[in-house]
């Protein structure tokens, strides 16, 4: 695992620091000059900083040795920032199409076909150019995207590998295939539950879901690995293996790997990396570009809103499901958005196999362990979204009928059967799959050294940081990472001991925290900070 940034100043808030402007401390521009930082990481910062108004003498002193390190990079931020470094010697152009590209988003004009196809092109061809595509991130994040270059990109992103349409596949025996798919959030496992309660439900309609997922993303786990975390848990191939999984119980767990959208894998990966999460636009060529990658018959986006989610208000979730929707009716897949409050986790786990344990006990597994709050608020999440995409597509029965259905499926047991179904089609031995019924934390092998965080006053538990709890999980303690950000511990986690409006006395436990060793002080101090108390 690569070296973790100190938890006083953890990645995920300094690189949200440069990408709205706010000013960076002392401490926070020293980071980002110490060595810990990847070269992605230091092209982005580079051009957080570069595009700042009236950067602070510690900021200017860290634009220029990051800047001395990447002047490639430096020779695409324009007049200003070439000023900015002063007595810097000979300074390297940047190849055509990146420098077009980084231009036209600093001046908020349109990128065009060409040019986008262009550095779609290099992303996909090779890594050579990874620190370049980290800068135009940033840039992106920071300074937006036109809409035509939105379309364009998703486009690019879609075609730049092979695409899968199984809604005609004659194995599937005219099955209508459905999906729904987040825009991400902490602590969210729909993506493992409601395939389960579809895989239960063939018997009373002809329906299949290819059901994309992806790897962890910003503070968030992502769906793939948490099914990774699972032994055995293979993901079929795009093509005749998906096909035929999906025949045998339903699901297929599509992700995209070898040839399929290529681009969307690495630019998934690297705003992970370098704190281009939260971008409109980076966010809405992702999602709709992987849709058309396995188009379905018909579509739900979950849009997740809140302060602690990617998109932090009604406003830009309405704009995001509507474009993603407006893209994907064009090319006949009926799709819908709707809009999930994120205003705490749905549930009590954090990390990845803890998360997949939590999720087998909202199917109806063991679950003394969970906070039965948490549990019975996924249910009735997962009952929502399987009622709308039901109602949507079987419309014989209501929304609140489908929803009575997907209920009497959790509690007669056959959403956990389906879960094992599910498991066994790919890769899991029935043994596994029947130990994860009974002792899902065993069979996971979670960390068994756990710590108690305890509240340090007494009052009403008002907010939880989400992004900061989520960065200190996924980054600090290891649970999450890519190609870009070093490997990752499945076996790491939290538990949560409260919910919003809880009332809590002094040393009442808040969560508790399942490493491989003991955590530092620091990590237990930045922990604690995540949970205010009124």
């Amino acid at each position: 695992m690569s070296e973790a940034p100190r938890p006083a100043s953890l990645l995920s808030e300094l690189f949200r620091k440069l990408r709205i402007g706010e000013a960076l401390n002392d401490f926070e521009c020293r980071s980002l000059i110490d060595g810990a930082l990847t070269s992605e990481q230091q092209c982005s910062a580079l051009t957080g900083l570069a595009l700042r108004a009236q950067p602070s003498e510690p900021e200017l002193h860290a634009l220029r040795q990051i800047g001395e390190q990447h002047l490639d990079v430096v020779s695409m931020l324009g007049r200003e920032t070439l000023e900015r470094l002063k007595g810097t010697p000979d300074i390297p152009s940047a190849t055509g199409p990146w420098l077009s590209a980084m231009e036209a988003v600093l001046q908020t004009r349109p990128l065009g076909n060409a040019n986008i196809q262009s550095v779609i092109n290099d992303i996909v061809k090779d890594g050579e150019r990874d620190h370049f595509a980290a800068a135009l991130l940033m840039a992106i994040a920071i300074k937006g995207l036109q809409s035509s270059d939105v379309e364009s990109l998703t486009q690019a992103m879609a075609l730049s590998g092979d695409q899968y349409d199984y809604r005609d596949e004659p194995a599937l025996a005219g099955a209508r295939l459905i999906r729904r798919y987040p825009t991400g959030a902490l602590s969210e496992k729909t993506a493992l539950i409601l395939p389960a309660l579809i895989c239960a439900s063939r018997r009373d309609a002809n329906v299949c879901s290819p059901f994309l997922v992806a790897k962890s993303l910003g503070h968030t786990g992502g769906t793939w690995d948490k099914l990774s975390s699972i032994p055995g848990f293979q993901f079929p191939e795009p093509g005749e293996r998906s096909v035929a999984t999906l025949a045998k119980c339903g699901v297929a767990m599509v992700v995209t790997h070898g040839n399929v959208n290529p681009a969307d894998r690495k630019l998934y990966q690297l705003r992970s990396a370098i704190g281009a999460v939260e971008s409109p636009p980076l966010i809405i060529s992702s999602i709709a570009s992987k849709q058309l990658c396995f188009p379905v018959h018909r579509f739900l986006l979950d849009v997740r809103i809140g302060v602690d989610s990617f998109l932090t208000n009604e406003a830009e979730g309405i704009h995001v499901g509507r474009t993603i929707d407006g893209m994907l009716r064009r090319v006949g897949i009926a799709s819908s958005f709707t809009l999930t409050a994120g205003v705490q986790p749905t549930g009590t786990a954090i990390g990845n196999a803890m998360e997949v344990a939590e999720a087998i006990a909202v199917m109806g597994g063991e679950d003394s362990f969970w906070d039965r709050r948490g549990i019975l608020e996924q249910r009735l999440l997962v009952i929502d979204f399987f009622a709308k995409l039901m109602a949507a597509e079987f419309p014989q029965r209501s929304a609140s009928e489908w929803a009575r259905f997907a209920s009497n499926q959790f509690e007669s047991g056959a959403v956990l059967a389906g879960f094992e179904c599910l498991l066994v089609a790919h890769g899991v031995t029935s043994s596994i799959a029947s130990q994860l019924r009974h002792d899902a934390l065993r069979t996971l092998s979670v960390h068994r050294h756990s710590e108690m965080i305890g509240s340090n006053c007494s009052g009403v538990i008002r907010r939880l940081d989400q992004i900061r709890l989520g960065g200190i999980i996924y980054h600090n303690l290891g649970a999450g990472g890519n190609q870009f950000a070093g490997m990752f511990d499945p076996r790491v986690g939290l538990k949560l001991a409260i919910r919003l409006g809880d009332i809590v006395s002094d040393s009442d436990p808040l969560c508790w925290v399942f490493t491989a060793e003991p955590i530092s002080v620091d990590i237990r101090s930045a922990i604690e900070s995540c949970f205010h108390i009124n």
